[in-house]
C-alpha cells in the first residue's frame, strides 16, 4: 500500500470537486477556463506522484503521440504539455507548426497557437492543407493545445480514474465519496455521479 501523501490526496479531492460542478458541460459558462486550468494542474501533479513511485499511468487511446523535442509518448506526457499550456500562455506546448507538429522547445518561429479551443462532439475544429484539427467521438467533448488534445472522458477522467485507483485502493472506497464513470456511458445515462447525492446526477450531453 502507498504511503499517505496528502498532496496526491488534494488532488484528488479537487479534481473530483471541479468534476462534479458539471462546469464543462455549461455552455459558455465564464468559469470554465479557470476549472480546466486548475484540473490540469491538479491531474498533472498527481500523475508525476505517480511517476516518482514508478506507477506511471501510460495508456495511448487516441493521445497524438510525436517523437521530437517534446516527446509525447502517452497520456502523461500529453497532460504535462497541456499543464504547461495553460500555466504559461507563451509557451511553446500552444503552438502548432505548419505541418501539425509542435514547436520545438526554444522556438516557435512561423508556428501558429492554439489556446482552450474545445469541440463537443465529433467535427473538425480546424482544416488546413497539411493537418487537420478535429475530435473523432460523438459521445465527448475536446480539448486543444498547439498539436496536442485531450478527451474530457476518455483522457483526462479515464486517467484521474486509474491515478486515484492506485493512490486510493478500490477497497477502501466506501470510505469516500467517489466519481462514477465509464468510458462506455451512453449518452443518456449521467456522466458524474455522487455516492448518495443522486440529485446531482448530469448527463454529459
Amino acid at each position: 500500500m502507498l504511503r499517505f501523501d496528502p498532496n496526491a490526496h488534494h488532488a484528488i479531492r479537487r479534481t473530483e470537486a471541479i468534476l462534479t460542478t458539471n462546469v464543462f458541460l455549461i455552455g459558455n459558462h465564464p468559469l470554465r477556463e479557470s476549472a480546466f486550468i486548475e484540473l490540469l494542474i491538479r491531474l498533472h501533479d498527481l500523475l508525476q506522484h505517480l511517476v516518482k513511485l514508478n506507477k506511471r499511468i501510460s495508456f495511448t487511446d487516441d493521445v497524438n503521440q510525436f517523437t521530437g523535442n517534446p516527446k509525447v509518448k502517452d497520456i502523461t506526457d500529453a497532460i504535462r504539455e497541456c499543464r504547461h499550456a495553460v500555466c504559461h500562455m507563451r509557451a511553446n506546448a500552444s503552438y502548432i507548426t505548419p505541418d501539425g507538429k509542435p514547436a520545438p522547445r526554444g522556438s516557435h518561429k512561423g508556428c501558429s497557437q492554439l489556446l482552450f479551443c474545445c469541440k463537443v462532439g465529433k467535427g473538425v475544429l480546424l482544416q488546413t492543407p497539411r493537418y487537420s484539427i478535429s475530435s473523432d467521438y460523438d459521445d465527448d467533448m475536446c480539448f486543444f493545445y498547439g498539436a496536442h488534445k485531450l478527451y474530457l472522458k476518455r483522457h483526462i477522467i479515464r486517467a484521474f480514474e486509474e491515478a486515484r485507483n492506485i493512490v486510493i485502493p478500490p477497497i477502501n472506497v466506501e470510505r469516500r465519496r467517489y466519481l462514477s464513470f465509464s468510458c462506455n456511458t451512453p449518452l443518456s445515462a449521467p456522466l458524474f455521479r455522487w455516492r448518495g447525492h443522486p440529485s446531482r446526477e448530469r448527463s454529459i450531453f
